[in-house]
């Protein structure tokens, strides 16, 4: 049950109408309703609760629902018939996992209880640093920040290991909630720390023929972000590199191919998250058909919400079906979704 409920792509294992055996036989017995339940962290409805599918008087809506929850309950419980008894070792370690994520859970709770609107706020906030331009007023902000505003995260700029781990260190133990650290590492930590081994860029990453190496590099990123107490990588880029004049993008993307690019960010984002980082998509909605860079300048999509839907959401789509955590905004004018910028964009 663990292991089926932390994988995003799992999909019904046959294609039987089930709609026939609920209308004829009922929804689920319970014991299904609670695998159900664990896998999916829902309860179950009083629709779901009915055995006699003639007594139940549903409406459509309802039928359909409970049509499709009877599908993905029988698929894991077909699935649970195929997976070998876990060693008494591997129950423990279970147990252990479970009993420590809900002591995570029941203290993130009851700090959040005790902080105030304002220090809640401090939490949405991620301040950047950077050792190579280091200066005592530079030090003094940080300070500031962490130990009397209680930002919530820093971003690495640029650093050597043994500075960026004292400093952060420092930083940990003035912080009243640990910070997340963060960094932009579109190609692992080697982009931020000279430590680190350099893997390829993405656009020679997209020279491959295919993904399967993509998911090994996630694992290998999220376990040197983890050897240095890193939480956040920035990472991937899946902006669509369409425009030959795009100043900013092109070596960061993994081409022009939108399918391309879809399942070759997927694969390096499942890596990152199975491995145990965040992962963040970006530049939303879409950065790769521009010809300014949007550091310097307003970059303006001139585009159709079909092209946009098309083209530069396709793969922010797929990114979230398949569960990353976070999203960067980039610093769009896209009329045909709004008329104000996209990063302080309510609609889009």
């Amino acid at each position: 049950i663990n292991g089926l409920r932390r994988r995003r792509d799992f999909k019904p294992a046959n294609c039987i109408d089930l709609q026939a055996i609920v209308c004829k036989y009922g929804i689920m017995d319970l014991g299904l309703q609670k695998i159900f339940a664990i896998i999916f962290g829902k309860k179950i409805s009083k629709a779901q609760q009915l055995t006699n599918w003639e007594n139940s008087h549903l409406t459509p809506e309802q039928a359909r629902y409970a049509s499709t929850d009877a599908w993905a309950t029988l698929s894991i419980y077909l699935a649970l018939q195929k997976v070998k008894p876990l060693s008494k070792r591997a129950v423990e370690a279970l147990k252990r996992e479970e009993r420590e994520a809900y002591r995570i859970k029941r203290q993130v709770e009851r700090t959040l209880k005790q902080m105030s609107t304002r220090e809640k706020v401090a939490q949405l906030m991620v301040s950047h640093t950077d050792s190579y331009v280091f200066s005592d007023k530079h030090a003094l902000l940080t300070d500031t920040l962490v130990g009397i505003e209680g930002i919530g995260g820093l971003l690495i700029i640029q650093d050597s290991l043994p500075r960026y781990l004292n400093r952060m260190n420092e930083l940990q133990n003035m912080s009243k909630v640990p910070l997340l650290i963060s960094i932009d590492g579109e190609w692992g930590p080697s982009m931020r720390f000279g430590e680190f081994p350099f893997f390829p860029q993405q656009m020679q990453l997209g020279a491959l023929t295919s993904d399967s190496l993509l998911y090994e590099m996630g694992l290998a990123v999220a376990e040197q972000c983890k050897m240095v107490n890193i939480h956040i990588n920035y990472a991937p880029v899946v902006d669509i590199n369409i425009n030959p004049k795009n100043p900013v993008i092109h070596a960061r993307s993994f081409g022009e191919d939108r399918n391309k690019v879809t399942t070759f960010a997927r694969a390096y984002m499942k890596g990152m998250q199975d491995g145990g980082i965040i992962a963040c998509s970006k530049h939303f909605p879409g950065h790769g058909d521009t010809e300014v860079d949007s550091h310097k300048g307003l970059p303006v999509l001139p585009f159709s919400r079909e092209r946009l839907d098309s083209m530069e959401l396709y793969p922010f789509r797929d990114q979230i079906h398949y569960g990353v955590k976070m999203v960067m905004m980039g610093h769009l004018h896209i009329p045909a979704l709004d008329s104000a910028v996209s990063s302080i964009s309510y609609p889009i």
